[in-house]
């Protein structure tokens, strides 16, 4: 993914992958670490295994830190969504917090970085309300149990077209005070990366025109937006 921040602090040129396969940090993640390099990326999503030997995560993160690379703790299922179903989650974000206070600077994950899709479920289409709710739940959750720890940012991954989805507002009587689900999200999360799936930037079906309502919000709200 090669994409643009939405706010000023940010780097001009950010360039991330997905690593979901969490072998590849093993014996240091050097040729991870040399396509990297090579393909000029210097942000990794990498995907947490708690069943690997943290001293994995520790040296993979700091050869990636000496090479100018952050590593986001990648996770997501779309079951995550589910009520009663966020325990992974909720578990992962307490390994990656708990990771993070047990490592020096150098060793430690940038952010939990989340990819949950709840949107590829039958039930996205059979009762989309209930599981958006479910899916906010879950969300809210998850970022008390981060506030607690206090110690790691949290970033989700959302498609370009989630603002074509309301959430009830405060008043019960008229949707006029509702708001897009997106803007639920970029409300609330330290870091959000759009989804867009164009290799084109311009025209109306261009990645400009489709995020333009999103980074608004994005820059009102001054939230750091990533588009892919």
């Amino acid at each position: 993914m090669t994409g643009f921040e939405s706010t000023a602090e940010a780097s001009p040129d950010v360039r991330a992958a997905w690593v979901w396969q969490a072998n590849s940090i093993r014996d240091g993640g050097d040729e991870l670490l040399a396509n990297a390099a090579k393909h000029k990326i210097n942000r990794l999503y990498v995907n947490v295994n708690m069943n690997l030997s943290t001293e994995i995560y520790r040296e993979f993160i700091a050869k990636a830190t000496k090479a100018g690379i952050a590593v986001e703790a990648l996770g997501g299922d779309p079951s995550w969504a589910i009520e009663g179903r966020e325990g992974p989650m909720l578990r992962l974000a307490s390994w990656v917090s708990e990771y993070n206070l047990a490592v020096e600077a150098a060793e430690r994950f940038d952010a939990i970085h989340l990819d949950v899709k709840p949107y590829v479920l039958a039930a996205w289409k059979t009762d989309t309300a209930a599981l958006v709710q479910s899916w906010m739940n879950n969300m809210t959750l998850l970022q008390q149990q981060v506030e607690q720890n206090g110690n790691i940012q949290v970033n989700v991954d959302l498609p370009f077209w989630l603002n074509s989805y309301t959430v009830a507002g405060k008043r019960t009587t008229e949707d006029a005070d509702n708001e897009t689900l997106s803007h639920w999200f970029i409300e609330r999360f330290d870091h959000i990366t759009l989804l867009v799936y164009r290799d084109t930037a311009q025209g109306n079906n261009g990645i400009i025109r489709l995020i333009e309502k999103d980074m608004n919000e994005a820059d009102a709200q001054e939230v750091s937006v990533t588009v892919g």
